[in-house]
């Protein structure tokens, strides 16, 4: 995860193996969790990172294993000197850094508008929102329960991009900085996967799909495709690369 307007700041998430961020002038990656003891061992798990777009130094990290009634709950940890310290917010969900799936997202979002409005996509549990700087979270509406990703538009319009990883899957849109959502016209009912936003305000996303009830990611897709939102149009349109043969 790059910072979205210092590209010398980069972020990487591990199953299991906690979070780093990438050291340019040494050329080397420093551990970011490995303070960690062992009664928060399963933090270790990083499901999701954000950056605060108007703060170089204000990074999250939505951390958990497994999903399970027998695993530990969730937190979501923050820090305001590029993950050097860390404060915790112990939430009442599992979070599944090691669970299927897990290869989507990203599921943690600041709002460009305002660096205390932060959305988090669950496994299982539906979206979770904060409005005090990720201190703590509450359950907000969403017309799914497992999330594949969350996105807030960096044109800080109040647009947010979600994915539904229920059933078929489906992307969903809000124009009310996730107060509600509605589906996506002109996209497949698959799940997505990642969404990225050009400078011209063209919006890409991929999707894919595991043909049956199997979470995609990082396992199981049987199909699926990289789809395009026309900037002055709005209209979707599928733009995958040629499928080679075989």
């Amino acid at each position: 995860v790059y910072h979205p307007k210092q590209k010398h700041i980069l972020y990487a998430r591990t199953d299991v193996g906690g979070m780093y961020r990438f050291d340019y002038a040494n050329k080397r990656w420093i551990p970011l969790l490995d303070h960690l003891g062992h009664d928060d061992g399963d933090l270790m798990g990083v499901l999701a990172i954000a950056v605060d777009p108007n703060n170089p130094n204000t990074v999250f990290a939505a951390c958990g294993l497994y999903l399970p009634d027998w695993a530990r709950k969730g937190a979501i940890l923050r820090s305001d000197d590029q993950g050097k310290t860390w404060e915790k917010t112990y939430l009442p969900i599992h979070v599944g850094g090691n669970a299927d799936g897990r290869g989507s997202g990203e599921r943690l979002a600041v709002d460009p508008r305002d660096s205390k409005t932060l959305l988090y996509g669950s496994n299982q549990d539906g979206l979770w929102k904060s409005a005090d700087g990720g201190k703590s979270f509450a359950k907000a509406g969403f017309p799914a329960t497992s999330l594949s990703l969350v996105a807030f538009d960096p044109k800080g319009n109040g647009t947010v991009y979600a994915g539904s990883a229920d059933g078929k899957g489906g992307l969903f849109v809000s124009s009310d900085d996730g107060a509600s959502f509605k589906p996506v016209d002109g996209t497949p009912g698959q799940v997505p996967q990642r969404v990225a936003f050009a400078p011209d305000g063209t919006v890409y996303v991929t999707f894919a799909s595991s043909g049956n009830k199997y979470p995609v990611n990082p396992n199981n897709a049987v199909a699926g495709g990289l789809w395009k939102r026309d900037a002055s149009s709005g209209k979707w349109s599928n733009v995958s690369p040629v499928r080679p043969e075989g």
